[in-house]
């Protein structure tokens, strides 16, 4: 009797020994992730203040690469017509915006 509960007491520390490593390395792996999208947030709001008022969207797609999101502006100016939203790092308020008037050229850069 006493030999099983051994038994069985050693079987659980393997499992949970296996469970430890797994979230272990989930957490490494999360963390890494965490690290490789933070930095390029940072590499986006680098490029972004390279970015100049009369620009195209080609030159700021050369620039900068192509954006998260495209779409209608959200920034209320009255000659906007779209936007480049791009990945920003982790605790900004919201991406790179950049946006551009009906002949697509910049008007406004945000989280320069």
């Amino acid at each position: 009797m006493r030999y099983q509960i051994q038994i069985v007491a050693i079987h659980l520390a393997k499992v949970d020994m296996k469970i430890r490593i797994f979230i272990i390395v989930l957490v490494i792996i999360g963390l890494g992730f965490f690290l490789i999208s933070d930095q390029i947030g940072l590499n986006n709001m680098e490029k972004a203040k390279s970015v100049r008022k009369g620009m195209t969207k080609n030159m700021v797609i050369e620039l900068i690469g192509e954006p998260k999101t495209k779409g209608l502006s959200h920034v209320y100016l009255n000659e906007a017509d779209s936007s480049y939203i791009y990945h920003a790092p982790f605790g900004s308020s919201e991406g790179v915006v950049i946006t551009f008037d009906e002949a697509g050229k910049v008007i406004h850069v945000a989280n320069e």
